[in-house]
Parts: structure tokens; C-alpha cells; sequence
């Protein structure tokens, strides 16, 4: 890939965070409120549980529906950025799972 291909800009997912947001879209399809991470085997709540919140903790969640607008630099040297790039990874994720049979539905 050449440096100004847009494609080189794309932030690399790893296939396990993939399957993970893949198991995240499952679990809210059924309503829960958890999932297995694949590779840690924590518990990790769904956006449901984010939403029924109904606001940011503060605590960088993986899937906090609300951009993590409390999350703050004694979490992160710098917590803009750090959005910054989750945004961009979770544009990916989306793009990647577009794919896939269910397509067109968000990521919860």
C-alpha cells in the first residue's frame, strides 16, 4: 500500500478485538448484558448495560455508547487523543463487520 492510500491510514484491529466486537453484537441482539472476552475470559458488559446507565462512568469501558465523554487524562496521558483513536478503530470495526450477514446493523 503507498503512504497517501487511504487504506494505509487505517488503524490495524487485531482478530481477536474483531471476534470480541463480533460476540458484543450477539449478546445485544439477545439482550444481555455481558459477554466472554475470547482471549481474557472477563465478563465485559454490552452497550445495553451502558444505555440502561444512561451515562459515561468514566472507567474507558470498550463499548460505552457515550464517546466516553468522562473518561479523563488521569485515566489516559491524554484523553482526547486516546477517543481520538478509538474512533477510528471503531469506524474499522464497523467497516470490517459490514461484511458480514447481518450487515447494516450497528455494533449494538
Amino acid at each position: 500500500m503507498r503512504a497517501d492510500d487511504p487504506a494505509s491510514a487505517r488503524p490495524e484491529i487485531a482478530p481477536a478485538l474483531l471476534q470480541a466486537h463480533r460476540l458484543h453484537r450477539a449478546a445485544c441482539a439477545r439482550g444481555e448484558r455481558t459477554y466472554v472476552d475470547p482471549v481474557t475470559g472477563f465478563s465485559v458488559m454490552t452497550e445495553v448495560v451502558h444505555r440502561r446507565r444512561g451515562f459515561c462512568c468514566g472507567s474507558a469501558c470498550r463499548h460505552c455508547p457515550y464517546d466516553w465523554q468522562d473518561v479523563t487524562d488521569d485515566r489516559f496521558d491524554d484523553a482526547d487523543a486516546a477517543r481520538q483513536r478509538r474512533r477510528e478503530q471503531l469506524r474499522e470495526i464497523a467497516r470490517l463487520v459490514a461484511d458480514d450477514d447481518d450487515a447494516g446493523r450497528g455494533l449494538c
